[in-house]
């Protein structure tokens, strides 16, 4: 639902059934969906899903399209996953061993979040790219304040803000920061 804007997708088999003539016998014309959550919930999970592909532990899904996702991997490596959306496709990649023997180090990370970028580039040869649901909008804002690490020791700034009209969370474009290389981040013990 957070693929489609918040609607339930009712699972299918058959689209359509037609003669050989062409004319249409059955169409499954999706009418009537419901909305299971709402617009700002929609808007503030593809935000935060989003990250995970742009920033934390899905970056080698990145395949050119907004996307969002998540990584898992089980206890001893034991199974690991990747699963992301588009506005056009959801699609899951796991790995593991059917007797529960611990993977090589398999992280979702890793292998489900290749194998999963490769099929998404494959499937949407030919398709538009689309904008997930929530992600762009209007001009006025009330700000969702997500505080820093404690030991980053800064002002806390907004990630994203959430439009007021619309519902919709935006982005807030950041300047990278300067990495210090100080004893302490460095992890170095000469004095």
């Amino acid at each position: 639902a957070l693929s489609n804007g918040g609607y339930y997708a009712p699972v299918h088999i058959i689209k359509r059934v037609t003669t050989v003539d062409g004319k249409v016998l059955y169409e499954n014309t999706y009418e009537g969906a419901k909305r299971v959550i709402q617009p700002q919930a929609v808007g503030m999970m593809n935000q935060m899903m989003t990250r995970t592909l742009l920033e934390g532990t899905a970056k080698k899904a990145q395949f050119g399209w907004p996307a969002a996702g998540k990584t898992g991997t089980s206890q001893s490596f034991r199974d690991a996953w990747f699963i992301g959306y588009t506005a056009n496709l959801t699609t899951g990649v796991w790995f593991g061993n059917d007797d529960n023997r611990p993977t090589n180090k398999v992280t979702g990370g890793s292998l489900p979040a290749v194998t999963w970028k490769e099929f998404m580039i494959a499937a949407h040869k030919g398709v538009p790219v689309a904008e997930l649901p929530g992600m762009s909008g209007g001009n006025s804002v009330e700000e969702i304040i997500v505080a820093p690490a404690p030991a980053l020791k800064q002002k806390a700034k907004p990630l994203a803000v959430m439009n007021s009209e619309t519902m919709v969370a935006e982005p807030v474009q950041r300047k990278a920061l300067p990495i210090p290389t100080s004893p302490e981040r460095t992890g170095s013990t000469k004095r």
